[in-house]
């Protein structure tokens, strides 16, 4: 039987792809999938791809690999860097995906650790001598002493000879997997220089019975097989097209030989490609398992591609070497590293010296273990080098760095006057006001939180010839306030369980953005830094404020965050935020989310409107990440689907009236019975308020989840042109007690409470600061009350907030759980944003509702969303009725659910609505593309003589052609 999985692999320099760390194969044969015909499925696993590019799902959803991938390598080799104290280091790497990756998140991981880059060299094979003599000089030039070569070995062989010629030695240099066990390099002795050089190496393995295998190939096992000839041509230096001297007899003898080939002492990369073949040979033992269980029939169903790769994100195995095999939800293997450092042999080359591991299974602290000890340095030292661009400043002075250089670089000057100096901490004072959050409980561990409390900042013009005064922030939300309190609702029910985080308490500290980028921003800095009037460099030595924060209920504010306080590994974890765009990874490393990505509702939206046969639509976005985002991926998704855009408008809050009268008029114009509103609710009420004024009904409505659950609007009677609405909406829930915990909130709980003030004066549209008619007393009600704040039917999104409190409790639980099972002391350890970070990504728990929570390797949840359709109610207004389910964890097939019965139509109607730009053509016609205008919109025009259309919607080109000899009529039969 043939194995439906196409597995490539280096074999000498004939006609087999290559897929090593240097070339761009792998991602080119990876990235054929994404535009292979729907359906089809490839699977590709590499024994030696290792950029880390290529775990991104999303662009290679087929890729596997028994590499690990670079981004463990970077880090390993970042933390080996920081663990001997170098803070300076150059590097130098392949000018292609392998070292331009490589490098690019070595540095950001640098950064992290605090290590600074003196320069950055790229080299390739080909290039002009004059370029490696550049690269050496600034090598040459440089003050590091550490040289970090994150280099393919066929780049890296024509530095050395450079290197070689004009002797420099010294350096201690820093490799990347591709050349760390070269022996090719290690027994070349001009390449001495290299003696202390350290870095990453595959494991090591012994396979039995593989040397006896490989000197057993001959080229009369198969004679016609051009590849062995050529093999055996290149192994003795002799050729089968010669009979004299150096012709190839076929007698010579491999098992003599002792070369790369024959060597089975460095079996790291070549055991990638035994394991790729056992990962392959276990996912089809498994297929075929099943089929023989769930059939009677002899003769069992074959494997296809799309099921090889269903079964192979499963697969786990182990083989003959120990080692346990299975791929994460990336495609990647556990990184397991040996840490190798070359020093002389007997024979006056290099050998290479267990020296060390790293295994990213392990916790943080544990990942790198390094036997010092039996380390041998560069110029075969046995004194560790040190490699630093400025000595540490001495009491009495403080650091001033270097203008136009990395922070690592500073001159030591005395204190100011004024200033204090006690050892080499120095200390500052904060320029402008403390940012105080809003609600606060301080207890053993703190969880940050930002919401849009407020609607909007203030602008305001400053002159900058005094301090700017603090923001001030309008209209109340009272659904922002609903979250707030529903994230200190479920820390108190935490705080009350005995099973989750016992003995310990969490506390809050909670922040309003007031809808504002840069108040989202200044927030996330007072949860990171704390707010102290007076700060040292000790400070950066203590903990931060918060553990994790949870944030923001915007896309754009929460770009902003996550991107502030990655670089920091603090969690972000929002509630509300889905722009596709947060799922990079390299882009946002801490961020998380408890609601879907905008890139399962953008397909969603896309499947749905294909399934009532739509194709010609009408589009209104907000002109927000969350906006274009959510419209640039819908009309991806539409295109493929055969869904055609008459118009596209754009629309802001802050617009003046006439952007929204100029959007109302394309809309009254436009011939499309469909609208997809990808809109921020906050951006849709001022457009329905205009369509309202101007009367527009008959228009089918299709909404983005951000409004499409909206009580605000659907109880609004004006808005019942909104009658017939569609669009997909968070799964909503039940919180046990949540309502009886809103109602009891009151001012008197904490008097000096600004916040909790004028959340008592919106609620009751009342004043403190009157005390006649129309001032509030305190003794109103809540529980009396029916508004956005009390009604607890609709749950979709606070539920969200809710999940991401218990989605942070149960990491910590499960961190401090650890270090108690791993540590002596009755004193556990504290938890830090880092280690919350690690155990975030792993966290799977099910809370009370019944939903099972995890993050997949974008920090996404799944993605599963009830379809929900606007139908009269009993009051005049508007009500959800529940029409159907998208679950993005199905088969693309089933993922869509549709009761298309139960669902009204715009204008309250019972009729499907038809939109398309032009109508099928009738037989005996044809169609005619209108000039510049979409492929929905045609002519039917009569066919051409000789011509014959006997069904519907032909085109040209496809269309019915008679025989010359009239006796028989062929048929290419095609649809659009």
């Amino acid at each position: 039987m043939s194995i439906p999985v196409l597995y490539c692999c280096r074999v000498g320099g004939g006609k087999f792809s290559s897929w090593s760390p240097l070339s761009p194969e792998a991602l080119g044969m990876a990235g054929v999938s994404s535009w292979l015909p729907k359906g089809t499925v490839e699977d590709r696993i590499s024994h030696f791809a290792t950029c880390a590019c290529l775990s991104n799902r999303k662009r290679y959803p087929s890729f596997f690999r028994t590499i690990p991938s670079d981004y463990y390598q970077i880090r390993a080799l970042a933390q080996l860097v920081k663990h001997f104290g170098w803070t300076w280091v150059g590097t130098v790497r392949s000018r292609s995906d392998y070292g331009n990756n490589g490098i690019a998140a070595f540095e950001e991981v640098a950064a992290q650790e605090g290590i600074c880059i003196e320069y950055s060299e790229a080299v390739f094979k080909t290039d002009p001598q004059e370029q490696f003599l550049k690269t050496v000089e600034v090598i040459k030039k440089g003050t590091a002493r550490v040289v970090l070569a994150f280099i393919a070995l066929g780049d890296l062989v024509p530095l050395l000879k450079v290197i070689a010629q004009h002797n420099i030695t010294g350096l201690q240099w820093v490799g990347s997997e591709s050349w760390i066990t070269s022996r090719t390099l290690t027994e070349t002795k001009e390449y001495s220089f290299l003696s202390g050089a350290m870095g990453f190496a595959i494991a090591n393995v012994n396979l039995v019975d593989l040397r006896q295998f490989l000197v057993n190939v001959y080229p009369d096992q198969e004679p016609n097989n051009e590849l062995l000839q050529e093999f055996w041509e290149t192994t003795f230096q002799c050729s089968f097209r010669s009979s004299g001297s150096g012709g190839c007899t076929g007698s010579e003898k491999l098992a003599e030989l002792q070369n790369e080939y024959t060597d089975v002492s460095e079996l790291r990369i070549v055991n990638k490609v035994y394991t790729a073949v056992y990962a392959i040979a276990h996912t089809l033992h498994n297929i075929l398992k099943d089929f023989k269980f769930f059939t009677n029939s002899s003769n069992r169903e074959r494997p296809t591609p799309q099921k090889v790769l269903e079964y192979l994100g499963g697969v786990k195995f182990t083989v003959k070497t120990g080692e346990e095999i299975f791929f994460d939800a990336s495609g990647d293997p556990v990184a397991r590293y040996d840490l190798v450092n070359w020093q002389p042999a007997g024979n006056e080359g290099l050998h290479f010296k267990h020296v060390g591991f790293y295994d990213s299974s392990l916790p943080s602290e544990q990942r790198l273990q390094v036997n010092k000890e039996h380390f041998l340095w560069a110029g075969n030292s046995g004194q560790l080098p040190v490699s630093m661009c400025s000595e540490s400043c001495p009491p009495g002075t403080r650091k001033a760095v270097q203008k136009g250089r990395p922070v690592c670089c500073y001159d030591c000057i005395p204190c100011a006057e004024g200033e204090i100096s006690n050892g080499t901490a120095q200390v500052c004072r904060l320029l402008s006001q403390p940012a105080l959050p809003l609600l606060s409980a301080e207890r053993d561990i703190n969880i940050g939180a930002i919401f849009s409390i407020h609607i909007s900042a203030l602008l305001k013009m400053h002159p900058f010839t005094s301090k700017p005064e603090p923001t001030t922030c309008v209209s109340f939300s009272l659904r922002e306030f609903k979250f707030a309190q529903t994230l200190i609702f479920a820390i108190e029910e935490i705080n009350n369980s005995t099973q989750l985080l016992p003995g310990v308490s969490l506390g809050y500290k909670i922040y309003d953005s007031c809808g504002s980028i840069a108040q989202a921003i200044f927030s996330g800095m007072a949860l990171m830094n704390g707010y102290e009037e007076t700060l040292s460099d000790v400070s950066c030595s203590r903990p931060p404020a918060v553990n994790a924060i949870v944030g923001e209920s915007n896309s754009s504010p929460t770009i902003a965050l996550a991107s502030i306080v990655g670089p920091f590994s603090l969690p972000v974890i929002s509630h509300f935020a889905t722009c596709a765009c947060l799922s990079n990874r390299k882009r946002y490393a801490s961020f998380f989310r408890t609601i879907p990505s905008d890139y399962y509702q953008s397909r969603a939206l896309a499947q749905l409107v294909k399934h009532f046969g739509w194709t010609w639509v009408g589009m209104v976005r907000s002109r927000s990440d969350y906006g274009n985002n959510g419209i640039a991926a819908f009309e991806e998704a539409a295109k493929q689907e055969g869904i055609c855009i008459e118009y596209s408008e754009t629309i802001l809050r802050t617009d003046p009236q006439e952007q929204f009268l100029k959007t109302l008029e394309v809309i009254k114009k436009g011939t499309t019975r469909v609208v997809l509103a990808f809109v921020a609710l906050r951006d849709f009420f001022p457009l329905v308020n205009i369509i309202a004024q101007h009367n527009i009904t008959g228009i089918q409505w299709v909404g983005s989840e951000s409004w499409i659950t909206s009580r605000t609007i659907a109880e609004t009677k004006e808005y019942s042109f909104l009658s017939g609405a569609l669009g997909f909406a968070i799964a909503n829930a039940k919180l046990m007690g949540l309502r009886e915990f809103l109602v009891n909130v009151h001012p008197d709980q904490e008097p000096n409470n600004k916040l909790l003030k004028e959340f008592w004066e919106t609620a009751f549209q009342c004043s403190f600061r009157i005390s006649r008619s129309g001032g509030c007393t305190g003794s109103e009600k809540l529980a009396e009350l029916q508004n956005e704040y009390t009604d607890v039917s609709e749950l979709r999104i606070a539920n969200k907030v809710y999940t991401a409190v218990y989605a942070i409790a149960h990491t910590l639980h499960n961190v401090l759980k650890d270090f108690k099972s791993s540590s002596n002391s009755s004193k556990v350890e504290r938890p830090t944003p880092q280690k919350v970070l690690e155990y975030m990504r792993d966290v799977r728990f099910t809370v009370k509702t019944g939903e099972e929570i995890f993050f997949d390797a974008s920090g996404d949840p799944v993605a599963r969303y009830d379809l929900v359709n606007w139908q009269p109610a009993e009051n005049g207004g508007l009500q959800f009725k529940h029409v159907g389910v998208y679950d993005s964890s199905l088969p693309s097939e089933h993922r869509l659910q549709v009761n298309q019965q139960h669902v009204l139509w715009a204008g309250n109607s019972g009729q499907l609505p038809v939109s398309m730009c032009s109508e099928s053509c009738p037989p005996g016609t044809r169609k005619a593309v209108q000039k510049g205008r979409p492929v929905c919109c045609y002519d039917c025009i009569p066919c051409a003589e000789g011509e014959i259309s006997n069904g519907t919607d032909h085109s040209p080109a496809l269309s019915l052609l008679l025989s010359q000899q009239g006796s028989e009529t062929e048929a290419v039969k095609s649809r659009n």
